[in-house]
């Protein structure tokens, strides 16, 4: 499992679906569930791979 800071989540992201997002952004999601670590006040930390599977999950419209 990669752990990265929010700012290279959002680049991922911006590779996957050609828009990144604010931090604002993140928090809002965050606040849904997407998965995060936060191993002290001041640091947050994602897997890129797992927060895109809960993108789709949360955020696919036409699901089966």
């Amino acid at each position: 499992m990669i752990q990265i800071k929010w700012q290279a989540l959002s680049v991922f992201f911006e590779q996957k679906r050609g828009e990144g997002m604010s931090y604002h952004t993140i928090q809002a999601w965050m606040a849904l569930g997407m998965p995060h670590q936060r191993p002290s006040k001041h640091r947050l930390w994602f897997d890129p791979e797992t927060c895109w599977k809960w993108y789709l999950d949360e955020f696919t419209v036409n699901r089966s």
